[in-house]
């Protein structure tokens, strides 16, 4: 259960908390994130050095990414009991 001191959002209730439910699953197919990036750039000046020319190219090549997907919502009633997460994997 998480809880949260209500003294955050008004002083005189500090030391009062507001307990909340939690659920965390995980997923054992979830592998290690990576990312390789690289850049390579060029600057000039031309011109009698009045002006300057740079250009620049960058890539990066990344694994395992994931990320939050939505997979419930609410509206204006009070919230359910349980809140989920799911994470796409690419």
């Amino acid at each position: 259960m998480g809880q949260i001191d209500l003294g955050l959002i008004d002083p005189q209730l500090a030391g009062n908390y507001f307990g909340y439910p939690i659920r965390l699953v995980g997923n054992r197919e979830l592998k290690e994130q990576s990312l390789n990036a690289y850049e390579v750039g060029y600057t000039a000046i031309v011109a009698k050095g009045r002006a300057h020319l740079g250009a620049a190219f960058y890539i990066n090549d990344s694994k395992g990414d994931f990320a939050p997907s939505q997979v419930s919502s609410y509206g204006c009633s009070p919230a359910p009991f349980e809140i989920s997460f799911a994470f796409r994997v690419s």
